[in-house]
């Protein structure tokens, strides 16, 4: 009993040591050194769960290769196949292609293929009204001229000129000047061209004639004009 007596008689005798006590404790609590801080901030922040964005993924860039063009000789020999040879599977048939066997007179037969690509290669364009590819727009000349061009070396001897060369289709001989699409060519199948050289006596020949009869032309006019060299006009009065 005495002893709860004291007990109160102390806390009411003293009430500001017991408040001081309790300020004490409370600001031990919160003062606390600067690398207890830090240790507690370090390991919050690595409790703390992370949320990263992952980056998008990067496509790999696309690159196109585009072919390369096919050189003279390559050209030529896709066009203008060895004898017996099959026509080459590589043309592109997108486009009109104009297909031809061509024989020889040694009874040899070349596959010989024109299309877009090959008449590019050559310079060479045919097309129509309409602005679209047809091979059967060239002339029977400019069909000589590609032959000539591209002249296979187990042939007779090249001509001079592409002009020495004879094309005949079905019994027709090709005039040259005419298109090929005025002759029986046609898309829808292979068509049997022969072919024949005008010997050089022929062509020397020709030449000889051609020469004569501009000469001949050119004295017609000279009398047609009522003047001849050499001559005078007597007037008899």
């Amino acid at each position: 009993m005495a002893s709860t007596t004291d007990h109160q008689a102390l806390n009411t005798a003293d009430p500001q040591s017991s408040s001081a006590a309790t300020i004490e404790s409370s600001t031990q609590h919160h003062d606390l050194p600067a690398s207890t801080s830090v240790e507690m901030h370090t390991l919050s922040a690595t409790t703390e769960p992370t949320t990263s964005t992952a980056a998008p993924a990067i496509e790999p860039a696309t690159t196109t290769t585009q072919t390369p063009p096919l050189l003279r000789s390559e050209t030529a020999e896709l066009a203008l196949g060895p004898d017996g040879a099959s026509p080459s599977a590589q043309i592109d048939t997108s486009e009109p292609v104009l297909r031809i066997t061509l024989m020889l007179t040694t009874g040899a037969r070349h596959p010989y293929t024109i299309s877009s690509k090959y008449l590019a290669s050559r310079k060479v364009t045919a097309v129509d009204a309409n602005g679209n590819f047809d091979p059967r727009e060239m002339s029977a000349y400019k069909l000589k001229e590609l032959i000539w061009t591209d002249w296979r070396s187990e042939w007779e001897p090249k001509p001079r000129d592409p002009g020495a060369i004879r094309l005949i289709i079905l019994g027709r001989m090709l005039e040259d000047k005419s298109l090929l699409k005025d002759s029986p060519f046609t898309l829808a199948a292979t068509n049997v061209v022969h072919m024949t050289v005008k010997p050089a006596d022929l062509l020397d020949d020709d030449a000889e004639g051609a020469g004569k009869s501009t000469a001949k032309s050119t004295r017609g006019r000279s009398n047609s004009d009522g003047e001849s060299a050499g001559c005078c006009r007597c007037v008899i009065q």
